[in-house]
């Protein structure tokens, strides 16, 4: 927000979603006590997963870079993360180059991407899909007329699109490329997409976005 700030833009924080956590903590403490190649893709599960268990579990980890990498960094030691990726498919590539992973746990939230699971199912890996939280579509409308809007998750944006429109005028900034894909389906205002996953960036994004000449700075 300082980022922001500095360059006089104004920014209005509205929550388009609720994360509401959905934990058999019992399961989870066993399987924490356990080696395991595990996968994260939203800093939500790891904030979630971590709460509920007391130990650092000797787990080697595959994540998502940006907020996610920087939750599970918060938790575990930095050499426990095995590889980062931008995308869900991505991280798939590259956990299936690593030709000793036969199986992993995938901590996610009930409405997660298809794109992982699919491509590890299809080259044999066994995944176990254990759902930490469920996410609460919050649509609101919205009546003032912004000059851009950041988005976070595709949920977020089927939540805003199901109640409110947009001028052609509004520049929409993407967290990342499933919210990109997600974006595109509602609108065909001109969409700039993160170059990674954090919201630092894509404020620093926006921050530095010539709005009256409709590009970057």
């Amino acid at each position: 927000m300082q980022a922001a700030g500095a360059k006089g833009l104004a920014v209005k924080e509205e929550a388009f979603i609720r994360i509401l956590p959905a934990l058999e903590p019992d399961a989870l403490h066993k399987l924490s006590a356990a080696k395991a190649t595990v996968i994260f893709t939203s800093a939500h599960a790891v904030q979630i997963v971590f709460s509920a268990i007391n130990t650092q579990p000797p787990w080697q980890v595959f994540c998502l870079s940006g907020a996610t990498k920087a939750a599970v960094a918060r938790f575990m030691d930095a050499r426990a993360i095995q590889d980062t990726a931008m995308d869900g498919a991505t991280l798939a590539e590259k956990i299936l180059a690593r030709k000793d992973i036969k199986e992993c746990l995938f901590f996610c939230g009930r409405k997660r991407m298809n794109s992982l699971p699919r491509m590890l199912s299809e080259k044999n890996i066994s995944l176990k899909e254990i759902t930490v939280y469920d996410t609460l579509l919050t649509p609101k409308e919205i009546k003032d007329r912004y000059d851009g809007i950041l988005f976070f998750s595709p949920t977020a944006v089927a939540s805003f699109f199901a109640v409110n429109d947009l001028p052609s005028h509004t520049v929409l900034f993407s967290v990342g490329h499933t919210t990109t894909q997600a974006l595109k389906k509602y609108s065909g205002n001109m969409i700039i997409t993160g170059k990674y996953p954090a919201a630092g960036h894509l404020i620093e994004l926006a921050a530095s976005f010539d709005f009256d000449a409709g590009r970057p700075s």
